[in-house]
């Protein structure tokens, strides 16, 4: 199991990051999930996930924490989860809307079908 220090949560609202724990054990890896869309980008060096993305109504968030923060939109990369395929054009359009570098991948949250350490904050 990988080391949970590097990875955050950060809050709705709140954009100081939090000790999260390692939702990213090997027990919660599943090759179940399919990606549904990607917008391609320059290498992100902050990468996000957001289990339960649904509409994607953080995307705005995301953006300006990026603004305010040493990262430029083009340095940030969110990955959207979620069980329901129908919440992916939703998703895409914000992200879209707000500039933000987005790819969906259907899946479970409890089978996170990503490597250990993918993701520098997680979102839920």
């Amino acid at each position: 199991s990988s080391s949970s220090s590097s990875s955050s949560l950060i809050s709705p609202g709140d954009s100081s990051p939090l000790p999260a724990a390692d939702l990213m054990s090997s027990s919660t890896k599943s090759s179940r999930a399919s990606t549904i869309s990607y917008q391609p980008t320059t290498t992100p060096l902050y990468k996000i996930l957001e289990i339960g993305v649904g509409p994607g109504p953080n995307m705005e968030l995301y953006r300006r924490a990026a603004g305010k923060s040493s990262f430029s939109g083009d340095m940030i990369e969110v990955t959207g989860l979620d069980a329901n395929v129908n919440m992916e054009p939703y998703a895409s359009k914000a992200a879209q809307l707000s500039g933000v570098p987005f790819r969906f991948v259907l899946g479970d949250a409890e089978k996170l079908p990503f490597p250990d350490e993918s993701f520098e904050a997680v979102v839920g």
